[in-house]
């Protein structure tokens, strides 16, 4: 990979790779000026791994533009809430993030994602894409996801929040401040499944 200086996207999936590998994986990409999308999804990285890949962001020398950090089932490549705190402190380092993908992460707390939500409604923040599809989100999450991060956003236009089955029509009444908001510029919102209920909503 220190060879391959012209490198714009690495796409790695399966089990292959663990915390070692991901340490070494991120001193490696360190100085690739011309990475702009990283995806590793269904790994078996641990909290060790997982912190190596974040401070990839904090180099001056990285312009990565697209993460995907897909979990996977039988609790594969599970991030967790210090690991999200960590990343969302360095997202808002980076200034160049654009797209972000979590899907299929179960264990993430509260106290994670409200970093993120933070970081969502910082003036500087550039996150155009979300994906937190399948990631046990709920109402109380989501309330905090709308009022910390979309109500503020002035750069997010794609939000996927889908197979989040403990959200409610409750839930969704946070969009509503959203929609109501001079800074946001939210396009689009991806749900479901829906009942009649959450459809009457729209």
């Amino acid at each position: 990979l220190q060879k391959c200086r012209l490198l714009s996207k690495l796409v790695i999936h399966g089990d292959a790779v663990g915390d070692n590998c991901a340490t070494i994986l991120a001193v490696s990409l360190a100085s690739h000026r011309h990475l702009k999308a990283l995806e590793l999804n269904m790994t078996e990285i641990g909290e060790t791994g997982w912190f190596g890949i974040s401070t990839l962001l904090m180099s001056t020398c990285v312009n990565i533009e697209s993460l995907s950090f897909m979990g996977g089932w039988r609790g594969k490549q599970q991030i967790s809430t210090d690991v999200l705190s960590s990343m969302a402190n360095n997202f808002a380092h980076s200034k160049k993030l654009k797209k972000l993908n979590l899907s299929g992460n179960l264990h993430i707390n509260l106290p994670g994602w409200k970093s993120l939500f933070e970081y969502l409604g910082d003036s500087e923040c550039t996150l155009q894409n979300l994906d937190i599809d399948d990631t046990d989100m709920n109402n109380e999450r989501l309330h905090l996801l709308c009022e910390l991060g979309l109500a503020k956003n002035s750069s997010l236009t794609d939000l996927c929040i889908s197979r989040n089955n403990n959200i409610s029509i409750g839930g969704l009444r946070g969009f509503n401040a959203v929609f109501q908001s001079c800074h946001s510029v939210l396009k689009s919102i991806c749900i479901g499944p829906i009942d009649d209920e959450i459809a009457l909503l729209f």
